[in-house]
C-alpha cells in the first residue's frame, strides 16, 4: 500500500474503550444543565367542583362587539405565536444542515457528556443521523444521543473489518458533520463484501452481498450507496525519474506523466444492488505525480505505478474520486463537476466545495496552492457552470443557512458581492482574507490586517470592527495568517463563535469567543482545556469535540 500526501488520508479516526457507567463501555447518565429531572418543576393541581347553573347573561349594548373583538385579539395572539413557532422550526432546520450551524450560542460551551477512547479498539465517529452520533466500536455500531451521551440503539456488524461511512468532508475548514439519512457499512475483503444499511433510527434497512468483482475501489458513499471504481484502458509507461529519499516518505517526480489509465466509476444502491449511475473518467496529464508513486520494501524504495490506489471521499452528498491522473467530482444524481484542467495536488480537496444555499463553486486551478487560474466557477445544483468569476469565491466557514443568494468574491484588493447567477451586487475596496461566518444579513470577515469586521451583506457597509479580537492568536510559534489559525467557526444566526488554540497554555486548550453578528459586541469568552488535540464540530445543531482520546458533547 502506497503512502500518500493527500489531506483525505489524514481523516480523524479514533477508537472507544469501556468506561464506568450503567452499561459496559458507556458513560453513566449526566443530566445536561437545564435538561432532565424534576428539579425546579412547578406542578399545579386543579380540583373540579360540580358546576353551578349558568346565570342568565345580562343584555348590554356592545356586548357582542366586545366579545368579537376579544376573540379576534386572542386569535391574533395565537396566530403570532404560531408564526414564531414555525419561524423557529424553520430556523432550527436550516441551522442543523448549515456549515457550523448550532442551535444556541447564548452561553459558553461546557462538557455535558464524554465517551473515552482506547487505541486497542477499532472504530470511531462515523456519522451523525437522527439526533445521534454514530460510533463504531469493534463490530458494533452505536447511536449515541447528542444531548445526553446515552446510547439510543445498537446494530451488530458482520465482522470487525467493517468500514462505515461515507466519511466527513473537513478539507474546506468548515467544522461540521452533515446529518445523514442512511449509513452504509461494508464488511469483508476482496470480492466478498456485505453491505449493511442503517437508517436514522438505528433500524437495519438491508443486509446483502454486493457484487464488486474486479473493482479496485469499493467504499461506502453518501445516501445509502457504495462507490466502486476500476482501472480501464491501455497506457504506456512514463519516461520520468524519481528524486529524493523514499525512506523519509517524500519523493519528487522529475518529468510529466502524460499517459495513464482511465477509471470506470459506478455508484451502487446498497439496498437493491442496482447501479444508480456510471461514468468513465479519462486520464488527465499529471501536474504533480505524487498520486502515481508507490512505496515498496517497507517504504525504503519507490516506483511509478499507474495502477496506484483509487480513492474516494465525501462531503455531504458530494463525491470525490481520485488517483493517478484521475480527479473527478460527482453530484448525487451523477453529474460530473468538470472544473480542473490537469490533475494537481488538489490540496485538501479544495477544487470543489458545496454551497449551503445550493450549487457549488469550483476552482479553475484545480485547488492548487499559489494558482488562481482565471477565477472560480459558480456552478448550479445540476453542476453546470453559471458564471466564471473574476476572483476567488469565499465560502463561509459557518452559516445560518440564509443569504445563499449573496456570495463574496475576493478580486485582488477588492471585495465583490455577486448573486446566485454571478451578477455584481456591490463592490468595496476591502481586501478580505477569509469569510468566517454569514448570518443574520451580516458577513463576519477578516481583512489583511487581521481585523474581524462585520459587513452588511446587502450594501457592503462596514457595520462594526474589532482590531484585536484575535490578538491572542499571534505569536512566534504559530503558522499562517490569523484567519488560518482559527480552527472552527459556529453560528446560531444571532451570534458567531470563533475557536482557536491557546498556544501559551501548557496543556491542550482552546479559546472561544462569541460576538453578536449585528453589533459586533462580545457576548462571552471561554477557555476550555483538554487532554489531547482535537477539533470542535457542529453536528445536527449541537457541538461535539472529536479527538484521539474521546468524543465529547458540549452543551
Amino acid at each position: 500500500m502506497g503512502r500518500r500526501r493527500d489531506a483525505a488520508d489524514g481523516a480523524y479516526t479514533f477508537d472507544l474503550v469501556p468506561d464506568d457507567g450503567d452499561e459496559a463501555g458507556w458513560p453513566a447518565h449526566r443530566t445536561p444543565p437545564g435538561r432532565g429531572g424534576d428539579a425546579g418543576a412547578v406542578v399545579v393541581h386543579l380540583e373540579r367542583e360540580e358546576p353551578l347553573p349558568p346565570a342568565e347573561p345580562e343584555r348590554r349594548p356592545g356586548h357582542q362587539r366586545w366579545f368579537v373583538a376579544a376573540v379576534l385579539a386572542v386569535l391574533a395572539t395565537v396566530g403570532a405565536l404560531a408564526v414564531d413557532v414555525l419561524g423557529d422550526r424553520s430556523r432550527a432546520a436550516a441551522l442543523r444542515v448549515a456549515s457550523g450551524g448550532v442551535l444556541d450560542l447564548s452561553v459558553p460551551p461546557a462538557e455535558v457528556w464524554r465517551i473515552d477512547a482506547d487505541d486497542r479498539a477499532p472504530g470511531g465517529l462515523v456519522a451523525v443521523m437522527g439526533g445521534a452520533a454514530v460510533v463504531q466500536r469493534y463490530d458494533d455500531l452505536h447511536g449515541v444521543d447528542l444531548d445526553t451521551g446515552l446510547r439510543r440503539w445498537s446494530v451488530r456488524l458482520p465482522d470487525r473489518s467493517s468500514e462505515c461511512g461515507a466519511g466527513h468532508g473537513l478539507w474546506d475548514q468548515r467544522a461540521r458533520i452533515q446529518p445523514a439519512r442512511l449509513l452504509v457499512c461494508l464488511s469483508g475483503r476482496g470480492e466478498e463484501r456485505v453491505a449493511v444499511v442503517v437508517d436514522s433510527e438505528g433500524g437495519v434497512v438491508s443486509r446483502r452481498a454486493v457484487d464488486v468483482a474486479g473493482e479496485d475501489l469499493v467504499r461506502p458513499a453518501p445516501d445509502g450507496t457504495v462507490v466502486a471504481a476500476s482501472w480501464v484502458g491501455e497506457a504506456d509507461e512514463p519516461d520520468v525519474a524519481l528524486l529524493g529519499d523514499p525512506s523519509v516518505g517524500e519523493v519528487e517526480v522529475d518529468g510529466e506523466i502524460a499517459d495513464g489509465y482511465d477509471a470506470r466509476v459506478r455508484l451502487l444502491d446498497a439496498v437493491t444492488g442496482e447501479v444508480r449511475w456510471e461514468h468513465v473518467v479519462e486520464f488527465q496529464p499529471v501536474l504533480d505525480g505524487y498520486r502515481c508513486v508507490e512505496y515498496t520494501d517497507g517504504g525504503s524504495a519507490a516506483e511509478i505505478d499507474l495502477h496506484g490506489d483509487l480513492r474516494s471521499a465525501a462531503a455531504g452528498d458530494l463525491l470525490w474520486v481520485f488517483g493517478c491522473g484521475i480527479d473527478a467530482w460527482f453530484t448525487p444524481s451523477g453529474e460530473r463537476l468538470d472544473v480542473a484542467s490537469g490533475v494537481g495536488p488538489s490540496t485538501a480537496g479544495a477544487a470543489v466545495r458545496a454551497l449551503d444555499g445550493g450549487g457549488y463553486v469550483g476552482s479553475s486551478s484545480g485547488g492548487r496552492v499559489g494558482e488562481t487560474g482565471q477565477g472560480d466557477l459558480l456552478l448550479g445544483p445540476d453542476g453546470r457552470v453559471r458564471r466564471e468569476l473574476d476572483g476567488h469565491l469565499l465560502v463561509p466557514r459557518a452559516s445560518d443557512g440564509g443569504g445563499g443568494d449573496v456570495h463574496l468574491v475576493r478580486a485582488g484588493d477588492e471585495t465583490v458581492a455577486v448573486d446566485g447567477d454571478g451578477r455584481t451586487l456591490w463592490r468595496r475596496g476591502l481586501p478580505l482574507q477569509a469569510l468566517l461566518a454569514q448570518a443574520g444579513g451580516t458577513a463576519v470577515v477578516t481583512d489583511a490586517e487581521g481585523r474581524v469586521v462585520g459587513l452588511d451583506l446587502a450594501t457592503g457597509t462596514e457595520v462594526w470592527a474589532h482590531d484585536d479580537l484575535l490578538a491572542e492568536v499571534e505569536g512566534d510559534d504559530v503558522w499562517g495568517s490569523v484567519a488560518d489559525r482559527v480552527q472552527s467557526v459556529f453560528t446560531d444566526g444571532r451570534r458567531a463563535a470563533l475557536v482557536w488554540p491557546a498556544l501559551d497554555h501548557g496543556s491542550v486548550a482552546v479559546h472561544w469567543v462569541a460576538v453578536d453578528v449585528a453589533t459586533g459586541a462580545v457576548v462571552w469568552e471561554r477557555m476550555l482545556e483538554h487532554d489531547a488535540w482535537g477539533i470542535d464540530l457542529a453536528a445536527d445543531g449541537r457541538l461535539v469535540r472529536w479527538s484521539p482520546t474521546a468524543i465529547t458533547g458540549l452543551g
